[in-house]
């Protein structure tokens, strides 16, 4: 339990993953390597002038691309040590800084969005790809999807409702396991589940989750997020 409390509670979410604790520690594995880069590489930026950022991210994420996923370097994989996500989502971050007013042309945005959905509607790219085509695809294709709504948003994502559930995204991720045992131990402990239709059950269940969960994010946010984030505005100024 020390240990598991150690690994949880610093930037080492992802090792106490391989010991497959489930349920709500589980989740903070990708915070751990998202902070770990930050600690890790990004300090690295100090060392070169803007335009060398660049190459070094370049170099970066196909280096370690190959010794991740040809398992060159195994205590990569084992760790999930995802970093080639953030260095070339870092290269697309760049881009579009140094092109404010870069636009896909219409089909391959639409060719996007088409691939997207497919990716998250079949498991045929999984399925049928290699482990490093796969990585390859997942690793281009969002940042992808990120540069062309920036460039020419779609309207109904500028929601006031979808943009606020962007603002609380965070807490929605990780507290959503949380929200998921709240449910389950009000559901086996008040409700008749076993007299109710599968397929009401299951639609009320999902329904409840995702209202705990969004409750759950909103308070965070609200009371807790907030204050971070403010101190974080005034550092910049």
């Amino acid at each position: 339990y020390l240990q598991a409390f150690f690994l949880g509670g610093t930037f080492f979410s992802n090792v106490l993953r391989t010991y497959e604790p489930g349920g709500i520690i589980e989740v903070l594995w990708s915070i751990g390597i998202e902070e770990q880069f930050y600690l890790l590489i990004a300090p690295f930026f100090l060392l070169f002038s803007k335009h060398k950022v660049v190459w070094f991210l370049a170099i970066f994420s196909i280096v370690y691309f190959v010794l991740y996923n040809f398992d060159i370097v195994e205590l990569l994989k084992k760790y999930a040590l995802y970093f080639y996500y953030f260095s070339v989502s870092g290269l697309f971050a760049i881009f579009v800084v140094n092109n404010p007013n870069f636009n896909f042309p219409n089909w391959i945005k639409f060719l996007i969005y088409a691939i997207v959905i497919f990716y998250f509607s079949s498991n045929w790219i999984l399925e049928n790809t290699s482990e490093w085509i796969y990585q390859l695809i997942s690793v281009l294709l969002f940042p992808l999807l990120i540069v062309s709504l920036i460039a020419k948003p779609i309207p109904f994502l500028e929601n006031k409702t979808l943009k606020y559930f962007g603002k609380i995204s965070y807490g929605i991720y990780m507290l959503h396991a949380i929200a998921l045992q709240v449910v389950g131990f009000v559901v086996l402990k008040f409700i008749p589940y076993q007299t109710i239709d599968s397929r009401v059950f299951i639609l009320i269940f999902i329904i409840a989750n995702i209202a705990m969960t969004l409750l759950f994010a909103h308070l965070s946010y609200q009371y807790f997020e907030k204050f971070f984030l403010k101190l974080g505005n005034k550092k910049e100024d």
